[in-house]
């Protein structure tokens, strides 16, 4: 299993929350997990499942 140091995105204000106008940001390498299908998710018993394991796996 893999584990990653957490990561707190109130400190990254420079991305969130820029200084005004248009600017330029260069954004760290970072691992993310996603889920990726098509069609109505409510529904879904495998969008469902998927995001059972997501958290799963995101939380552990």
């Amino acid at each position: 299993m893999i584990y990653m140091d957490k990561v707190d995105c109130k400190k990254l204000k420079e991305f969130y929350k820029p200084s005004g106008g248009l600017s330029a940001v260069r954004v760290p390498s970072w691992k993310f997990l996603l889920i990726n299908s098509k069609g109505d998710p409510n529904g879904s018993d495998v969008y469902q499942k998927a995001t059972e394991s997501l958290c799963l796996t995101s939380y552990s």
